[in-house]
């Protein structure tokens, strides 16, 4: 039987190799984030960064997102802790795990862009939420997983602030793997970095406080790894962005 050719192979794909799971880009994302960065362990971000990025300032972000309504994804809500990195002339934030509520955008960004996303639960109180009773001077958020409060994040309404001061990054970076079905005794079938820029960014809120951030140990979730080892400082943060196709930064062969 002849090999078949990359066209003939998408020319034959079934449904569920193609939506609803890989929707092409650009995705566009309102969002209500709230975000903290903390210094952490140099050891430690250098053990689990791959050398070819720069860490910055041993920073690492966390945060709890609500994401309203995206295009193509729909209504979905995130968490996720990341280190901030530089990669040439790009500044972004490398992805350590990532936590999601819905399946059709943990599918599409982890075996497209890399992401390593896993199912949990976002509770953030914010605007974007019913009951405004859990919101007076505190925005507070946290993650839930096999009913392990992982991280959970306490901002203070502080001040507001420009966002070019907000250190976020316009670029996210992964370290994307897709093991051999010769499981364990293989290479994997892909490892490479990639990147993918953080396009029209329109910020509607932007504020700035002190902020604690806690965590809860898991044999399976490592987050506690990341204590800070400084005062986290929180934004609390309503912005639109869209998310475009990316690139192959390395390709390790």
């Amino acid at each position: 039987m002849a090999m078949k050719t990359k066209k003939e192979i998408l020319d034959w794909l079934p449904d569920w190799a193609q939506r609803p799971y890989y929707p092409p880009p650009p995705y566009h994302q309102p969002t209500c984030m709230l975000y903290a960065v903390w210094q952490c362990d140099p050891a430690l971000l250098r053990s689990v960064v791959p050398e070819e990025f720069k860490i910055i300032n041993n920073e690492v972000g966390g945060w709890h997102t609500v994401y309203p309504l995206s295009t193509k994804w729909g209504t979905f809500r995130e968490s996720a802790i990341a280190v901030r990195v530089k990669y040439e002339n790009m500044v972004g934030l490398y992805f350590i795990q990532l936590y999601l509520s819905g399946d059709v955008v943990m599918t599409n960004c982890r075996e497209v862009y890399g992401f390593p996303k896993k199912i949990g639960w976002t509770e953030l109180s914010t605007m974007a939420e019913p009951d405004r009773s859990k919101r007076q001077d505190l925005i507070s958020g946290s993650v839930t997983r096999n009913g392990i409060e992982l991280m959970s994040i306490n901002m203070q309404i502080y001040e507001q602030v420009k966002p070019k001061d907000v250190p976020l990054g316009d670029h996210f970076f992964n370290l994307k793997v897709s093991p051999s079905v010769d499981y364990g005794h293989s290479l994997p079938d892909v490892v490479q970095l990639t990147e993918a820029p953080v396009e029209n960014v329109v910020f509607r809120n932007a504020l700035k406080g002190p902020a604690t951030v806690k965590f809860n140990k898991s044999p399976v979730d490592h987050l506690w790894r990341f204590e800070p080892k400084s005062d986290p400082v929180g934004y609390y943060l309503e912005f639109d962005f869209d998310l475009p196709g990316g690139q192959v930064l390395k390709e390790y062969k």
